[in-house]
């Protein structure tokens, strides 16, 4: 089995999130209305970021089928894949930084952003290479070393803000 197969497992999940995500949209029939803000909403802005970069790993999936799926093609849609999921986090960030919600309208909030996509998005990746039974070049030791930063330093931007919350009231 190709490992590129495999991004379907991780797929899902990203899948399973987005559509739990658009829950809090309200009425899900007025879903489509948040492309009319696209440029000047940052919900929008976000939904946009979040649809790109799902259509940019399902069709690298679907591609991954082909008996001929030449790595003069796979490897910049990989790079650009990885440059949609960072503009999928930075939109995120934008979009939680908002006036009217103090507690998400901080450095902290893109950070934490941040570290919440560092944390399991190597162990996924780690799960599934794995069952896909595939050579890791970058080795597990890094990979688990990554998820173990993001781990230990969300926990502590989340400790620095929850103190400062609660001093400073912010």
């Amino acid at each position: 089995m190709r490992i590129d197969r495999m991004c379907a497992c991780p797929f899902s999940v990203c899948l399973v999130g987005f559509i739990a995500s658009a829950t809090h949209l309200g009425t899900p029939a007025n879903a489509l209305h948040v492309f009319w803000g696209i440029g000047r909403s940052p919900l929008s802005n976000e939904v946009l970021s979040a649809v790109a970069f799902l259509f940019l790993v399902g069709a690298y999936w679907m591609m991954a089928f082909k008996r001929n799926f030449p790595d003069k093609i796979a490897k910049p849609w990989l790079v650009l894949t990885c440059a949609a999921a960072i503009v999928f986090i930075a939109c995120t960030s934008v979009a939680y930084s908002v006036d009217t919600v103090p507690t998400w309208n901080t450095a902290f909030t893109p950070v934490n952003l941040l570290f919440s996509g560092l944390l399991p998005g190597p162990l996924l990746g780690l799960l599934f290479t794995g069952l896909a039974q595939a050579q890791r070049p970058l080795g597990d030791l890094l990979v688990v070393a990554v998820a173990s930063f993001a781990l230990v330093a969300g926990t502590i931007t989340r400790l620095v803000f929850y103190q400062l919350h609660m001093t400073v009231g912010f």
